[in-house]
């Protein structure tokens, strides 16, 4: 499969199939999940030396409850 032209491209392409943003957007976007009668989702990190997404994952429980 060819690569995407540019990150922003990929990015675009991710981001039909993922749930990617900021803390705030991901909230919104699993609300819309919510909205639609999902009643759970697993999220993952894979880049277990990196341990700020951890973090935010956290802070996204805390504005989701």
């Amino acid at each position: 499969m060819p690569r995407e032209p540019s990150f922003d491209d990929w990015l675009d392409g991710f981001a039909q199939r993922a749930v990617v943003g900021s803390v705030e957007e991901v909230a919104e976007r699993l609300r819309e999940y919510e909205r639609a009668g999902c009643e759970r989702v697993m999220l993952q990190h894979l880049l277990h030396t990196d341990l700020e997404p951890v973090r935010l994952i956290g802070r996204l429980g805390q504005e989701l409850v």
